[in-house]
C-alpha cells in the first residue's frame, strides 16, 4: 500500500524494536535506525533543547512583527520567516522526527493565501512560532508523564506504573490509533507479522511508543539517583544508576558514595545545617549593608565572621558525612551562636510530594523553564532588625519548591 504524507509511520514486529519512516507531502520516505519504544523515549526526553529553546523564546519576545505598532510591515514578516526557517534547520541533526513534523507544518503554513486582511500578517507569523514549539511543548509533557511514571518506581511493577500513569494523566492513555498489519503482500513473511501505525504529531508519537512500551515488562525505564536522567538498565535487576560519565567517573561509581550520606537523621541534620547557613548570610547582608548606628542595633555577624563560621561548618558537614561526628556532635559543633532549641534529631516522618511534584501532577503542561522567575521577598523573620528586600533567582525558588526531591549530585556532590 502506498503510503501517503506528510504522515509518521511506525512500524512494529516480533523482536520488540521499532522502525520509524518519515513521508512528507510528496510521498518521500525517510527511515530511521530501529531502535525500541524505551530506548527512543528516553532519547526524546534527554534531548537538549536550551539553545533551540532561546532563539524561539527570543522570536516571540522581540520579533518587530509582534511589536505593537499601527501597521504590520511586510519586510518584518519576511524578516521572520526567514528566521524561523533557519532556526527549524537547527533541529535536523539534533532532532529528525522534530525537524520532519516542524518543516511540514511550515510548509503547510507557508502555503495559506493572503486574505488581504489587516491580521494575515500576524496571524500567519504566531503560526509560524507556535510550529516552531511543538517539540518543546511535547518535551515538556513526556518529561512531566516520566517524572510521574519513572520517578522513585525503579521497585514498581509494569502495571503499577502503568496505573500511576492513568490514575494521573488519564488522556494520553485513553487514545486510539490508524494501524494496519503487515504481512507477506508487504514483503515479509506471515511467520514475522508486523503492525504499521499511522501519526502525524510529535506527541502523537511519543504517547504511541509509550503505549507499546507498557506492552511487555522485560525492558523497563528507570531514574538514575545520581544524576536524575532518565535510562534503559540492561538487566532486569531493580538498578539506581546509569553509565552516564562526570569527571571521568560513572554515576554508578559516584552514586553509592554520596548515597550512604542519606540516613534519615543525616537528613534532618543537614537540613539544620542549611538552615543554620542561611541564617547566618541573611545577618551578615543586614549587619555590613547597615549605617554604623544602625550595627549597634542588629545582631552582630560581619563578613569575616560569617567566613569563620562558614569553614567551620564545611569541615564539620564533611566529617559528619565521613562519620567521623555522630548527629548530636555535629549540631553542636556548628550550633556556634547557641540558635538550636536541641540537638536530639528524631528520625522525620516519611516525606510527603514536594510543592514541584504537585505542580506537575496536577498540570501536564508545567514547564520548570519557565515557572520559575526571580523575586523579591520582604525579610521579616527577625524581628529585632529591620525588614529588608532580598532577592531570590529562579533556580533557588525552584529548588525550594522541589524540597529535596532532587539528585545525589545537587545534594552532595558539589562540596
Amino acid at each position: 500500500m502506498a503510503r501517503q504524507g506528510p504522515t509518521i509511520y511506525l512500524e512494529t514486529d516480533d523482536s520488540g524494536e521499532v522502525e520509524i519512516v518519515l513521508v512528507n507531502h510528496a510521498g518521500e520516505e525517510q527511515r530511521l535506525p530501529r531502535t525500541t519504544p524505551e530506548q527512543d523515549l528516553v532519547r526524546a526526553v534527554e534531548l537538549d533543547y536550551a539553545a533551540y529553546r532561546n532563539e524561539v523564546h527570543r522570536l516571540r519576545e522581540e520579533h518587530p512583527l509582534f511589536a505593537e505598532k499601527p501597521e504590520v510591515s511586510t519586510a518584518d514578516y519576511a524578516d521572520l520567516t526567514a528566521q524561523v526557517t533557519r532556526i527549524a534547520e537547527t533541529m535536523r541533526e539534533l532532532d529528525p522526527v522534530a525537524y520532519f513534523v516542524i518543516a511540514q507544518r511550515l510548509d503547510a503554513i507557508l502555503r495559506i493565501p493572503d486574505d488581504s486582511s489587516a491580521s494575515f500578517l500576524l496571524d500567519n507569523g504566531e503560526l509560524q512560532l507556535h510550529a516552531l514549539e511543538e517539540p518543546i511543548r511535547t518535551q515538556v509533557r513526556l518529561r512531566n508523564i516520566f517524572d510521574v511514571t519513572f520517578d522513585e518506581m525503579e521497585r514498581a511493577t509494569q502495571r503499577e506504573r502503568y496505573e500511576k500513569l492513568r490514575a494521573t494523566y488519564p488522556d494520553t492513555v485513553n487514545r486510539f490509533y490508524h494501524v494496519r498489519w503487515m504481512e507477506e503482500t508487504d514483503g515479509a513473511p506471515l511467520s514475522r507479522r508486523r503492525m504499521e501505525y499511522a501519526v502525524i504529531s510529535l506527541e502523537e508519537l511519543r504517547l504511541l511508543e509509550l503505549a507499546l512500551y507498557f506492552q511487555q515488562d522485560k525492558r523497563r525505564i528507570a531514574r538514575c539517583e545520581y544524576c536524575w536522567s532518565y535510562f534503559v538498565p540492561k538487566t532486569s535487576h531493580a538498578t539506581a544508576y546509569c553509565d552516564r560519565v562526570f569527571d571521568g567517573k560513572t554515576c554508578k561509581k559516584l552514586g553509592p558514595n554520596l548515597k550512604r550520606f542519606m540516613g534519615s537523621e543525616q537528613d534532618e541534620a543537614l537540613r539544620l545545617c542549611a538552615l543554620l547557613h542561611r541564617r547566618m548570610l541573611s545577618r551578615v547582608e543586614r549587619y555590613d549593608g547597615a549605617l554604623a548606628s544602625e550595627q549597634a542595633r542588629r545582631i552582630k555577624m560581619d563578613t569575616y565572621m560569617f567566613e569563620e563560621w562558614s569553614r567551620l561548618a564545611k569541615d564539620a558537614r564533611m566529617a559528619y558525612l565521613r562519620h567521623e561526628l555522630t548527629t548530636e556532635e555535629f549540631l553542636r559543633r556548628i550550633d556556634v551562636f547557641h540558635e538550636l532549641d536541641s540537638y536530639d534529631v528524631s528520625a522525620p516522618k516519611e516525606p510527603g510530594k514536594s510543592i514541584f511534584q504537585e505542580r506537575g501532577e496536577r498540570n501536564i503542561d508545567f514547564d520548570p523553564a519557565s515557572a520559575y522567575q526571580a523575586i523579591q521577598v520582604l525579610d521579616m523573620r527577625d524581628p529585632s532588625a529591620t525588614p529588608e528586600w532580598k532577592t531570590y533567582s529562579a533556580e533557588e525558588c525552584r529548588r525550594w519548591e522541589q524540597q529535596g526531591h532532587e539528585s545525589l549530585r545537587e545534594k552532595y556532590g558539589k562540596e
